[in-house]
């Protein structure tokens, strides 16, 4: 049905279809696989629960998830990972650049891809999220639907 759209990407694991469709590890890991046979381009979003994250677990969370999407899998070509902390989509509270530095580091040495941030994204963030070693872009999610935020965000990531 994507490529029927001419589409070459797809979200998976994003945490609003694990909460409210119950999606599990075992169904992402089966939907990477098949959008990858398709030759989709997949971003694999990843994240922790505020909870999760209080209670010191979100290392422990992130890789489970990392691990249980690529099992099975032997070409990462087109496949990018967005780490989005649950606690940071739509709430417009971000990680802190540093913590989110330190996840994307986490899941490189777990497995060495490009990794994009998302969780609150904005023109005020952007550049300083960017300006982190290990964060190879971002995942803008409501910034991208207002013109003026997402051209300055586009305008700062030209930086980089």
């Amino acid at each position: 049905m994507v490529k029927s759209c001419n589409l070459d990407y797809v979200l998976i694991g994003h945490s609003e279809r694990r909460k409210f469709f119950y999606e599990t590890d075992e169904v992402i890991n089966k939907k990477i696989k098949k959008a990858l046979s398709f030759n989709l381009n997949v971003i694999l979003c990843v994240g922790e629960t505020l909870s999760e994250r209080e209670s010191k677990k979100h290392f422990e969370v992130v890789k489970r998830q990392v691990l249980s999407a690529i099992e099975g899998i032997d070409n990462f070509k087109n496949l990018k990972i967005a780490y989005e902390p649950v606690w940071a989509i739509g709430t417009g509270i971000n990680a802190k650049p540093e913590d989110a530095n330190e996840m994307h580091h986490f899941i490189k040495e777990i497995i060495n891809l490009n990794v994009l941030y998302g969780g609150s994204v904005n023109e005020n963030n952007a550049y300083s999220l960017l300006s982190q070693h290990y964060i190879d872009g971002l995942l803008i999610g409501n910034s991208s639907l207002k013109k003026e935020a997402f051209n300055k965000i586009i305008d700062i990531a030209e930086l980089f």
